[in-house]
Order: C-alpha cells, then structure tokens, then sequence
C-alpha cells in the first residue's frame, strides 16, 4: 500500500483530479462513491403550467423544475436514485419520431349577406 501526506486541501483535490483523469477515464467518483461508466439517456422535456416536466423513456423516470435547467438536473438526480435500487445492465436506446395530427376548428354561425 502506498501513502501520500498531502500538506493542504488544495494539494489534495489536485491529486485526486490528476488521479481521476489518469485512471478513470469516463468513469467518476460522486460523494465517494465510485461509479463504473456512464450512460447517456434522453430527456423529453414539456411544459405544463409553470413547471417543465422532463421525462427519461429508458428508465421511466421523470422529475419537474421551474426552467428547462432545474427539470433535467432534478430528472438526473432522480434516475441516478433509481438506479441505485434498480440496477439495468443494458439501455435499450428510444425509437423517437414525429407524426402529425390535423385538428379540427368548429367554425360558428356563418353570417349571411
């Protein structure tokens, strides 16, 4: 085992940043906790009122936040959680596509000339 005295807290953080880059790569370590890859999942987002509701398709999750900002970073907090307790070994990645609709105008009285 190796030891290292690391005389500030700066010192220290420099070290670990260094030590994160080198030999983690993609990989991090979040409140101690060593996380082995990361995943890249979609968020659909909408508005409903005043909030924005994100959703994640592959996970089923969802979260809302008062801008588009707070809504993803509260959908990502929520789905790491999840995570945690429901572990999936493979994301299958969403089919997204556009489709259109027609809508009907009720049109009122027609006035006559």
């Amino acid at each position: 085992m190796i030891t290292k005295t690391f005389n500030s807290q700066n010192q220290f953080s420099d070290e670990l940043m260094q030590f994160r880059e080198v030999f983690l790569g993609d990989n991090y370590i979040k409140n101690d906790v060593y996380i082995l890859n990361m995943k890249t999942l979609t968020a659909v987002l909408h508005k409903e009122e005043d909030m924005y509701v994100a959703e994640c398709p592959e996970v089923g999750t969802a979260s809302q936040g008062k801008n588009i900002e707070e809504a993803i970073n509260n959908l990502k907090e929520a789905t790491e959680l999840y995570l945690e307790e429901f572990p999936i070994k493979e994301l299958e990645k969403p089919i997204m596509t556009m489709f259109e609709v027609g809508t009907h105008a009720k049109i009122k009285e027609r006035i006559r000339a």
